[in-house]
């Protein structure tokens, strides 16, 4: 064991306390760094959580990536005119690498109403190749097992938001009226009349997007192609979605290759709610602020400790340069107590901060308004390599404040020291 360790050891463990105030500086240093790494901690744990949790949302509702008509104008809520496209030109964006799963919607405008309200709403007509799994995750009353049962003369099945639900005051297998808009083309004039269907509620759900649990109503495909003469191949849009590290922009362009359709497009969600990717992203910048500003606290307190450290003991540097103590050695005593606070605060730090992302992780204690974050509690994500990466950049970043008090220790002679009181 080094002799610059020892000496750093034997000045830790020093009992007299008289005139070192490095003692309360040390005890504050320690405080500083581990109130900041756990900042720092809880502030990467909420940030990434509330990230991945909020994208994964947006992405099992509204898939990855939609393939749509151009005069949809980027819109996400519409009706939009229907197309269709070649099996073989689906089968090729099936087989793409990244593609994980293909889904055909059609969607039409409706007024649901009971004996007392009104509220508008998108019907989306599924079938058998909808990803159930993420709708059911999604259901907190009844269910969507006799969607799929409809047949030609039955009264269809929905599914509808805990929105609507309260908002036309209705329960699971209750019966409300579809009003559709209906237009007939004819030679001569167009007309436009209406056209009504009871139906019953199966199930209600709840997503946490504002936007989607305000207008999106689900209901058997068929019962839509049938109403309204629909073609079998035909489709509002086309749900793709993708593996989970893929990039939905570059397999877009490949998608829009295949189906070379100058009135088609294959488009990523991301470019649809191109407002919320970007403030998802502020997520990323908010966490740089919060690590830099805590760091330089952490680097400003390390300074004010090792300063007043040196100037406490500079009978000692005196005795040990006088003896020969070369000024690197005095610099390693010095930095070996600088680690040893260092790594105390960073262990209290690393604690506090990740017992208190497991607590509210298991209890769920903080709450959030939906409307507002598309999440009703903060979520946390714990992203191990970049904590691992935060406590190495700390641990080096807070050791460059002993460049200051080194050039102090260089610049004291023994002479001017070692002077008798």
């Amino acid at each position: 064991m080094k002799k610059e360790f020892l000496i750093s050891k034997r000045i830790a463990n020093t009992k007299n306390t008289e005139n070192q105030y490095s003692k309360i500086i040390s005890k504050l240093s320690i405080i500083a760094i581990a109130s900041s790494l756990s900042i720092i901690i809880i502030a990467i744990c909420c940030g990434e959580g509330l990230k991945k949790n909020i994208e994964n949302n947006f992405i099992e509702i509204f898939s990855n990536i939609r393939i749509e008509n151009y005069t949809n104008n980027n819109e996400v809520f519409i009706e939009g005119n229907t197309f269709s496209l070649k099996k073989e030109k689906l089968r090729k964006i099936k087989e793409l690498k990244d593609v994980n799963h293909i889904q055909s919607v059609v969607s039409k405008f409706a007024a649901l109403s009971n004996e007392k309200n009104l509220k508008g709403s998108i019907l989306i007509g599924v079938d058998s190749t909808y990803n159930w799994q993420t709708i059911n995750k999604k259901i907190i009353e009844g269910n969507t097992n006799s969607l799929l049962k409809w047949k030609k003369g039955d009264s269809p099945h929905i599914v509808i938001s805990e929105n609507m639900s309260k908002k036309l005051d209705v329960n699971v297998n209750d019966t409300i009226l579809a009003s559709f808009s209906r237009i007939k083309k004819n030679k001569e004039k167009i007309d436009s009349t209406a056209t009504f269907s009871n139906i019953i509620i199966s199930g209600i759900y709840k997503t946490d997007i504002k936007e989607y649990d305000e207008k999106i109503c689900l209901i058997n495909a068929n019962f839509i192609r049938n109403k309204f003469r629909i073609n079998n191949d035909a489709v509002n849009f086309y749900e793709i979605f993708i593996a989970e590290n893929a990039n939905s922009n570059s397999l877009a362009q490949e998608i829009n290759k295949i189906i070379e359709d100058p009135f088609i497009k294959a488009e990523p969600i991301n470019k649809k709610f191109d407002w919320l990717f970007q403030w998802i992203n502020m997520f990323n910048k908010n966490i740089i602020y919060i690590t830099t500003i805590m760091l330089i606290i952490c680097i400003v307190n390390m300074l004010s400790f090792l300063i007043v450290f040196i100037l406490e003991r500079s009978q000692m540097i005196g005795v040990l340069k006088s003896f020969g103590t070369k000024n690197t050695q005095i610099g390693r005593i010095f930095l070996y107590r600088s680690l040893y606070i260092t790594l105390k605060g960073m262990v209290l730090g690393n604690s506090i901060g990740l017992s208190v992302c497991y607590i509210q992780n298991k209890f769920e204690i903080i709450k959030l308004n939906p409307d507002s974050y598309f999440v009703n509690k903060i979520p946390i994500h714990f992203p191990w390599e970049t904590i691992i990466q935060v406590n190495i950049l700390s641990l080096v970043l807070i050791q460059l404040a002993i460049i200051i008090p080194y050039y102090k220790i260089t610049k004291l002679k023994p002479a001017k020291i070692l002077k008798i009181k």
